[in-house]
């Protein structure tokens, strides 16, 4: 006898010795599956009453007869045995299913028999737990139970498998490939919370959060449809955090216009293009820039400025968060999530709702101030950048944080003219030196009539560094 094999996985399919054969019709088909699966001998009566319970215990027997003829002549005479008053399916040996072989390979696969293993990627990848029809014709309402029960059973062991092969290849480090698994996972189990949180979580991993609300969205809506219930609470937190990581743009949507929640300055920016070019270049190969220097060096204010030149380039927008009154590191993960206008969930720690709204966002954070709170955002960026590759992180601070591919710009004092050569050096020449510059700038908006003479020039030496002669005129500018 050939070798016989019924595809339960997926659509229907009949192969003999692994060549594709004509499907009988779908109540025949549906006979065969139930006797295979069944594996047990079942009296004629009982066949009759589930398959043809219209009609009469005579008519009932004729057409099982027919039903049997048929199978053996179109599959194979041993594919179905009769003894006496019962009828079973040949052996494992003459007729199998897909469904039972997945079994034994999944149970042989966690036993460390790796060479299953291509036998269950290959089931994976048709991506479909369709059964046969639910409903056939003529057939008993305890016919339909059994296929509702068995496409349940069937679903199961998939369900198995799926969660299996994604949790591999996350093992892996491979979430392409197991985002791709958990759509089909998703595909072939619609109605499965544990499918749709897997999707949820590798397409946010990857950026896609489009994709993760759309996949609970289409599960929320089914589930409300069929059933009037409303998704576990666990999914609803991770539909939140997503939700709220698609809306991160602070101002709200009526603030489209401004991507960033940087803070505005009446003054002008005086100097500093050196570091900024350097610290352009940075951003932009790097993914995270410290900009560090002396307290009132003007770290702030260029970080500011290369952040705002920069923030067309992220889609996510840019979030400034301001550090200086923040002494308590338990208080970082307000600070941001005062920022992105975030809250608190029931039962989410603070800082892992802000944690998996940031993850994979291209978006660029400021951190402004970080020597208030070193340690905490260390630990902070260290975890955001390790959990997706577009988001970018620009930090001022009076000490380079020590994170591993940090890139560092030093922001000294603006140059100023040495207070011994200031004789020698021209009036307009002086404005040459962007300490002056902004020492003048600053003084004039005090005082419009405001002249530079060699009274007041000497304040601008050396012995004066350029971040205080803001100081010196009662006002706290920041170059």
């Amino acid at each position: 006898m050939r070798g016989v094999r019924l595809h339960v996985i997926g659509p229907p399919r009949l192969t003999i010795d692994g060549a594709e054969a004509p499907l009988p019709s779908p109540k025949r088909l549906l006979f065969l599956c139930y006797l295979v699966i069944e594996r047990r001998a079942v009296s004629r009566a009982h066949l009759v009453e589930l398959f043809w319970p219209g009609l009469d215990e005579g008519r009932g027997r004729a057409v099982l007869r027919s039903t049997l003829a048929a199978l053996r002549s179109g599959i194979g005479r041993d594919v179905v045995v009769t003894e006496g008053d019962t009828v079973s399916a040949g052996g494992p040996e003459v007729i199998d299913t897909d469904f039972d072989e997945l079994c034994r390979d999944l149970d042989a696969y966690r036993c460390g028999d790796a060479a299953t293993r291509s036998r269950i990627a290959e089931v994976a990848e048709r991506g479909s737990c369709s059964f046969l029809p639910r409903s056939v014709d003529g057939a008993s309402a305890d016919l339909d139970d059994w296929v509702t029960v068995t496409t349940e059973r069937v679903g199961t062991v998939v369900e198995e498998m799926y969660d299996l092969l994604t949790g591999e290849a996350q093992g892996h480090e491979d979430p392409v490939r197991a985002l791709d698994l958990a759509r089909k996972w998703v595909s072939s189990r619609p109605e499965s919370s544990a499918a749709v949180l897997r999707l949820m979580t590798l397409a946010v991993g990857l950026s896609r959060h489009a994709e993760a609300a759309r996949s609970y969205e289409q599960y929320r809506d089914r589930l409300e449809s069929e059933l009037g219930e409303e998704p576990p609470e666990e999914l609803q937190a991770v539909y939140r955090r997503v939700a709220g990581g698609r809306n991160l743009r602070p101002g709200g949507a009526g603030s489209a216009v401004q991507k960033h929640s940087l803070p505005a300055f009446l003054d002008r920016f005086i100097g500093r293009q050196a570091e900024l070019s350097r610290s352009r270049a940075l951003l932009s190969s790097g993914r995270l820039v410290t900009l560090w220097g002396a307290g009132g060096a003007g770290k702030t204010r260029c970080a500011v400025e290369l952040a705002r030149s920069v923030a067309g380039e992220f889609p996510d927008w840019v979030w400034f968060v301001p550090l200086d009154r923040v002494n308590d590191s338990d208080r970082l993960a307000s600070a941001l999530a005062d920022a992105g206008g975030l809250s608190a969930e029931p039962g989410v720690r603070l800082s892992e709702t802000v944690v998996a709204a940031l993850a994979g966002r291209e978006l660029l954070l400021m951190l402004d101030s970080c020597e208030h709170v070193r340690d905490a955002a260390v630990t902070l960026v260290t975890d955001l950048l390790g959990r997706g590759s577009s988001l970018k992180v620009l930090a001022t601070s009076r000490e380079p944080l020590g994170v591993s591919g940090e890139r560092i710009v030093a922001i000294p004092p603006l140059a100023a003219p040495v207070e011994s050569c200031l004789e020698s050096i021209d009036g307009e020449d002086l404005f040459d030196f962007p300490a002056v510059e902004l020492f003048v700038d600053r003084a004039a908006a005090l005082d419009p009539e405001f002249t530079l003479d060699e009274e007041n020039a000497a304040l601008i030496g050396s012995g004066t560094p350029s971040h205080t002669l803001g100081t010196r005129l009662s006002f706290a500018p920041r170059a």
